[in-house]
């Protein structure tokens, strides 16, 4: 494969910023050079037409609005969650690279949350209207019904992906539960005491989990994920220098570093194929 001169100004870039550097030792480089050409593909190539918009109902009756975005049905789903004021929309960038990765997406609006990205939340106007209580914690309900609406329609297992008070709430929806391959969650945190501790929900979670955030944030994840019985062997963190954004904004490509989570988020993927 011949990659154009923007591929080779990235790995440039790349090592300037310490990637290459710190792989420097690597047995696997030619596996870290295929993760630099799928970074760069997927940052210039564009899906027509992938998006669907479709709606679902949660337990308690609530009308949940997404978008779809499928590939190929036999690819893996990914769920995206937003975070707090936020829509659907976050995800919008986010889930064309997705797709060129080879996932199939379902990014959902939850009933606790506003706009984004020119996006109104649909799921959050159902609930005012119809007065669903829609306090953080009730959005558990719809990423419920969201992981029970993909297996139903696709029959295979969910990575769920989260955005701070969502990313929580994904790694609570995962424990023991079937349905669930792994968890990927941005900027997690305790937020929703005193109805309940994340710490204490996710003692028993023991599937691949990907946290994402910065070193200001990494004290808190710690002290909520030090529980879990696999006791970090099957989790991965990256929460480099300190950065003003939180949650899954960090992958859009107007975010400094935004490259560097990509890249880890890359691999994270990559050795998930192999469990």
């Amino acid at each position: 494969m011949i990659f154009p001169f923007g591929f080779f100004v990235l790995i440039l870039i790349l090592k300037h910023i310490g990637y290459i550097q710190s792989y420097r030792n690597s047995t696997n480089m030619i596996r870290i050079i295929t993760l630099f050409a799928v970074l760069y593909i997927s940052s210039h190539l564009h899906l027509v037409n992938a998006q669907k918009q479709i709606s679902f109902v949660a337990e308690d009756g609530l009308e949940i609005i997404a978008d779809l975005y499928v590939k190929d049905r036999s690819y893996p789903f990914i769920l995206l969650f937003h975070q707090s004021e936020s829509a659907r929309g976050e995800y919008k960038g986010i889930a064309n690279k997705l797709l060129n990765l080879n996932y199939n997406c379902l990014a959902v609006d939850l009933r606790h949350g506003a706009k984004m990205n020119h996006t109104l939340n649909q799921t959050a106007l159902n609930a005012e209207k119809k007065n669903y209580a829609t306090a953080p914690s009730d959005a558990l309900k719809d990423i419920n019904a969201s992981i029970d609406y993909v297996f139903r329609q696709y029959q295979q297992p969910v990575i769920l992906f989260g955005s701070v008070f969502s990313a929580s709430l994904a790694m609570v929806a995962a424990v023991d539960n079937y349905k669930v391959q792994a968890v990927v969650a941005f900027s997690p945190g305790e937020y929703f005491k005193p109805r309940f501790a994340v710490k204490e929900k996710i003692i028993s979670l023991d599937i691949p989990l990907f946290i994402a955030g910065s070193s200001v944030e990494e004290p808190y994840i710690n002290e909520m994920v030090d529980s879990m019985d696999n006791n970090n062997r099957l989790t991965t963190y990256f929460l480099p220098e300190k950065n003003n954004v939180l949650g899954a904004k960090v992958l859009w490509d107007d975010h400094k570093n935004s490259q560097k989570y990509w890249f880890e988020l890359f691999v994270f993927f990559k050795d998930l194929k192999k469990i």
